[in-house]
């Protein structure tokens, strides 16, 4: 569960650097859309389903690799 939390923590800065620069690089993007609004909530909740989905399988396979290994094998290798 470690490795999925630091995993996710990583993801929701990621996240949330993200949305602060696409709302600052939305407002120069009106010059340049043609009936588009650059605003629009639907894309944003998208993109933020699809990142977080794809994060969460992505820091779940390492998890679950950890969580298969035995503990005393572990600090025994070390």
């Amino acid at each position: 569960m470690l490795v999925l939390a630091k995993g996710m923590k990583q993801i929701g800065v990621g996240m949330a650097v993200g949305l602060v620069l696409g709302a600052t690089v939305a407002r120069p993007l009106r010059l340049v859309s043609f009936r588009v609004d650059p605003n629009d909530p639907a894309v944003y909740m998208a993109i933020i389903l699809t990142l977080t989905l794809t994060g969460l399988l992505a820091c779940l396979v390492p998890a679950l690799r950890a969580a298969r290994v035995e503990v005393v094998r572990a600090v025994k290798a070390e």
